[in-house]
């Protein structure tokens, strides 16, 4: 059955509208999930006027781009749905808050050392009522021994061996790091061949604009992810 964006409360623009559409229906989202998406996304709109928390060629298109790219992750099956997922470098909440949306049973930590930033998260996550997700202002460096995690996320945050470097201390000894890349990635996957017993895989995907990648890194073998 073919689900609708409730139009009751939000505004959002034409082109998220639209996309928000599709996403609703290509995920098979439930009532409730369509509903914390759009609000999620009447957010990012009006604070990105205010504050410039995207770029503002992209105010019209969070869904297409930002999110859609986002659950990419959850289209390749990398995440199981439970244990716990950091946030590195959240931003406006990509990946981290519509993993959070679409993985009720997941408990996220979205980590942003900008103050802007983590206010922004902490709106979202309160108005979006995401009672799953909580919000850490502070460096991803200095989280070493504060979490264990079973998943660390990134999208467009540093080189992936210094994601590695930082992921490392936070994740059990099975968990992967999963990060959204753009553009070629050889001379970043060649930076970590210092390190002894890394499984990589890497997974192609279209963008909004151009061919993106997802890079999954993990001490264990990574047979299951194709």
């Amino acid at each position: 059955m073919k689900v609708s964006v409730p139009r009751e409360t939000f505004s959002m623009l034409i082109n998220n509208n639209i996309a928000m559409e599709r996403l609703v229906n290509e995920f098979d989202l439930s009532s409730l999930q369509a509903k914390q998406f759009a609000h999620y996304v009447d957010l990012v709109e009006a604070w990105t006027l205010r504050k410039n928390l995207v770029s503002k060629k992209d105010r019209s298109r969070i869904v297409d781009k930002h999110i859609f790219e986002s659950l990419e992750i959850v289209k390749h099956k990398l995440i199981a749905g439970t244990g716990r997922l950091l946030d590195v470098g959240s931003g406006a909440g990509f990946p981290g808050l519509p993993l959070a949306i679409m993985y009720p049973e997941l408990h996220v930590v979205l980590a942003e050392s900008k103050r802007m930033r983590a206010l922004f998260l902490r709106e979202a996550v309160e108005q979006v009522r995401l009672s799953n997700t909580t919000v850490v202002c502070e460096r991803v460096e200095k989280l070493g021994g504060v979490f264990v995690c079973d998943y660390v996320s990134a999208r467009a945050v540093a080189s992936l061996a210094d994601l590695w470097r930082w992921s490392y201390p936070l994740l059990k000894p099975d968990g992967i790091l999963i990060a959204l890349k753009g553009g070629q990635v050889d001379a970043e996957i060649n930076e970590l061949l210092r390190y002894d017993k890394l499984s990589c895989k890497i997974i192609s995907f279209c963008g909004k604009e151009t061919e993106k990648k997802i890079v999954v890194l993990s001490q264990h073998e990574l047979s299951n992810i194709t």
